[in-house]
């Protein structure tokens, strides 16, 4: 079938070969002796050749095929052809190097989850998510550069959408191709050479908003629509599908801050983030890779505002690029990491069985744990499983009684270390708490839906009291309230600092028994903090800040 009618294929001749090649996506005319093209994601330069003459008539049968005015008061065009082609076009003197123009060519049924699958874009687990997100109405956001294809996942997640909902697309140039029955296309006219009676994508958000929608689709957030997009998702219209040029999911949450500003509005920039964090639930970010390639990087979910008003979100997903073949193809897989989304008690209880806690494993699937965790960098994250550990750990603590009592040290226990047992990212806080982003409960390995929290909060509370009770043990040892054999009493005290990685417990109690043996032989020993040196004599005392540099074990 032919591009255009026979008339502009004429005047397009020179590149006529490439606009009836599938494997062309974009052909990109940077003056009349300079042709681009793009194929399979690689820039090529052709040997086509135009006249300036030859050029300029082209590009003024393009503006009479659509419609628009292209002369020196109208320098530039921006169109869709009939074919869904998109066209770009500069005039001199805006273009120095001659008459500029793109044709980005249009490709008719498009691509299906399954070819991105195919191309490894995205792995069938995530494809998954993305899926079970779209069902349950998350409003969700497609970031990335030029070219990044953006777009083309857009329009691949927009067939998620059941068919008995209905849909209204609000687009700039007609892109998208939903194959639901229930559809409504909306599309955004330019001013006329009057410069009058234009259409924004604002005005078809308004009027998108009385058509009684189930899901709105807009091709791109590019101006002040975005505040009006942001009051429609918070205020009932879930399921809300955008795209957004970002390279992270931080930065798309920043740039439609910037783009809300551009409306005018009277909020402040807390409350203003405080609509941006609550509006969007979903990032998902493409790049265009080195080699051409096309591939999803992160799957993000955006939580609520920090205690300083800064924005925070955590991947779920996240690609991590392994070798560069000497073929020059970029090598990498996208895999969960570990993190589980506030949301997954609704996906449970919306029938998604599979989005137990076990689906967003690395290893579930067979891959590494990844090197590194792209989120808020302001928290320490480990694994759901890591966390599940720590709280077994934590039960087994024996409670009660004093604390020198039932308390040998044991290989077992030196062994444990349990901040170096996994690598695995997750919402766990450094000072030992949990995070706003666990407030949800859920099953690993046995453990039933409720408790969670609580049983962490009971473990640390009884592991405060067994502290407490080891200090005052200490101080009444001290002072002679009782006798007892200090090799052994300073060996379970070393015991007792929070379960040391073996090493230093080795270390704390060979250095103990060492001082213990000068003591019985009525030598006089000698410790060491960061600024004094103290003495003992041969009487055994136990100071809580002789162990550590005198810092204290606790």
């Amino acid at each position: 079938m032919s591009m255009f009618s026979e008339s502009l294929r004429a005047f397009l001749r020179p590149v006529v070969e490439f606009l009836d090649d599938p494997s062309v996506s974009e052909i990109m005319i940077n003056g009349p002796e300079d042709v681009w093209i793009e194929r399979h994601g690689k820039l090529i330069r052709t040997a086509a050749r135009f006249t300036e003459d030859g050029l300029l008539a082209a590009a003024r049968n393009m503006a009479q095929f659509v419609g628009r005015p292209l002369s020196d008061e109208h320098p530039r065009l921006d169109a869709r052809l009939p074919d869904g082609s998109r066209i770009h076009v500069l005039l001199p003197p805006m273009a120095r190097c001659g008459t500029v123009i793109s044709i980005r060519k249009f490709h008719p049924g498009g691509l299906v989850i399954d070819d991105l699958i195919k191309y490894r874009s995205i792995t069938p687990e995530a494809a998954r998510f993305l899926e079970c997100c779209v069902l349950i109405k998350r409003n969700m956001m497609v970031a990335g550069g030029t070219g990044s294809g953006k777009t083309t996942l857009l329009n691949v997640i927009s067939h998620f959408i059941p068919d008995d909902e209905r849909i209204l697309t609000i687009e700039d140039s007609a892109e998208l191709q939903l194959n639901q029955q229930h559809l409504v296309p909306l599309e955004s006219r330019p001013p006329d050479r009057h410069g009058k009676h234009a259409v924004m994508i604002r005005d078809l958000l308004h009027s998108s908003l009385r058509l009684r929608p189930d899901r709105i689709v807009i091709g791109e957030v590019r101006g002040g629509e975005c505040f009006d997009l942001l009051q429609a998702m918070n205020t009932g219209h879930g399921g809300t599908l955008s795209t957004v040029h970002a390279n992270s999911a931080l930065e798309t949450l920043s740039r439609l801050e910037s783009l809300a500003l551009l409306s005018d509005i009277g909020l402040p920039l807390r409350a203003l983030r405080s609509q941006v964090a609550s509006a969007i639930h979903v990032v998902v970010c493409t790049n265009r890779l080195r080699d051409g390639s096309r591939r999803i990087t992160s799957i993000s979910e955006v939580l609520p505002l920090d205690d300083k008003g800064d924005y925070r979100v955590q991947d779920i997903f996240v690609f991590t690029q392994t070798t560069s073949a000497r073929t020059g193809r970029v090598q990498g897989y996208l895999s969960p990491t570990g993190v589980m989304p506030t949301f997954q008690a609704a996906l449970i209880a919306d029938g998604f069985e599979d989005m137990a806690p076990s689906f967003f494993f690395p290893d579930t699937y067979g891959y590494p744990p990844p090197r590194h965790f792209i989120g808020e960098p302001a928290r320490g994250m480990t694994s759901i499983r890591q966390i599940a550990a720590q709280e077994a750990a934590a039960a087994q603590e024996p409670v009660g009684g004093g604390a020198f009592a039932d308390h040998e040290a044991s290989e077992a226990d030196a062994d444990y270390a349990p901040e170096a047992e996994s690598p695995y990212p997750s919402t766990f806080d450094r000072d030992g708490g949990y995070g706003a982003t666990n407030e949800q409960t859920f099953p690993v390995d046995g453990y039933d839906q409720q408790g969670y929290q609580q049983g962490y909060e009971d473990a640390s509370y009884q592991q405060g009291q067994h502290q407490a009770e080891h200090q005052a043990r200490a101080y009444e040892y001290e002072q002679g309230a009782f006798e007892d054999d200090a090799n052994t009493s300073d060996v379970r005290y070393a015991e007792q600092q929070l379960r040391r990685p073996r090493a230093q417990v080795d270390q704390a109690g060979a250095s103990t028994r060492r001082r213990a043996s000068r003591r019985a032989r009525g030598e006089r020993t000698e410790l060491f903090d960061d600024d004094t040196r103290r003495s003992e004599d041969t009487n055994p005392s136990v100071d809580v800040d002789d162990y550590d540099g005198g810092h204290g074990g606790y």
